[in-house]
C-alpha cells in the first residue's frame, strides 16, 4: 500500500468514524451552521440519500479520478453534516483537479475548524504547496505579461523607425526631383551663348588678321637681291 493510498484510507476511516459518532450522538446538527457554509458546501435542492450513501458515491468518484463529480458529492455530504474531514476531502478533490485557489481556501478552513485533527500535518503541507503553486503561477503570469509588453514596445519602436526612414527617403527623393527640375541644359544657359559668341568673334578677328597679312605679302619671293656698287 502506497503512502498516498494509506493517507486516503486514514482520512476515510477518520471520516467514517466521525460520521458514525455524529449519527449516534443526540442533538447532532443536520443543517449548515451559516449561509456562507451552505453556499460553498453544496448545490441547491434536497438530496434524499443518506450521508453514508453520499460518502460512498463521493469516495468511489474520487478513487476513479472523477474529481469534479467527487467535489459535488462531498459538498452534498457537507450539507447533511458539517464534518471538518469533509472539508479536507473537498480540498483534496480540488487539488487533484488542479483548482489551486479553491483547494488552499478549504485546507485553511479545515485547519481553522479542526486544529487538533490527525490530518493537520498533511493539510498544512498541502496548503503550503498550494501557496507555492499560486505564487509561482502569479510570478509566471507577471513575467509573461512583462515579456509581452516589452515585445509590443519593441515592435512599436521598430515600426516607428521604419516609418521615419520611409519619410526621410521620400523627402530626399522630393528634394532631388526639385533640384533636377531647376537645373537647365547647358545650351539653355545665357553664359553658354555668350562664350560661344565671344569665341566666334575672336575667330573672325583672327581670320581677318591672317587674311590681311597674307594680302600685304608679295605674291612671289625672289630671294636675295644683288647689291650694285
Amino acid at each position: 500500500m502506497t503512502s498516498m493510498t494509506f493517507r486516503w484510507f486514514a482520512s476515510a476511516l477518520l471520516l467514517w468514524t466521525t460520521v458514525a459518532s455524529a449519527q449516534t450522538s443526540p442533538g447532532a446538527p443536520t443543517q449548515p451552521t451559516s449561509p456562507t457554509e451552505s453556499a460553498q458546501a453544496a448545490p441547491s435542492g434536497k438530496d434524499q440519500r443518506s450521508l453514508r450513501e453520499v460518502l460512498d458515491s463521493a469516495t468511489k468518484l474520487f478513487q476513479a479520478g472523477s474529481y469534479d463529480q467527487a467535489i459535488v458529492e462531498f459538498q452534498v455530504a457537507y450539507t447533511k453534516r458539517q464534518l471538518p474531514t469533509l472539508l479536507f476531502n473537498i480540498a483534496q478533490a480540488h487539488r487533484k483537479a488542479g483548482h489551486w485557489s479553491e483547494a488552499l481556501a478549504l485546507y485553511e478552513r479545515f485547519l481553522r475548524d479542526d486544529p487538533k485533527s490527525a490530518l493537520l500535518p498533511e493539510a498544512e503541507a498541502h496548503a503550503a504547496a498550494m501557496r507555492a503553486r499560486l505564487d509561482a503561477e502569479r510570478a509566471s503570469q507577471e513575467r509573461e505579461a512583462a515579456e509581452r509588453l516589452a515585445q509590443r514596445r519593441a515592435e512599436e519602436a521598430e515600426a516607428m523607425a521604419k516609418a521615419r526612414e520611409a519619410e526621410r527617403q521620400k523627402a530626399d527623393e522630393a528634394l532631388l526631383l526639385v533640384a533636377k527640375q531647376k537645373e537647365k541644359p547647358i545650351y539653355k544657359k545665357a553664359w553658354f551663348w555668350g562664350v560661344i559668341g565671344g569665341l566666334a568673334a575672336a575667330g573672325a578677328v583672327t581670320a581677318g588678321v591672317v587674311i590681311a597679312v597674307q594680302q600685304r605679302e608679295p605674291s612671289a619671293d625672289l630671294g636675295v637681291r644683288v647689291v650694285e656698287f
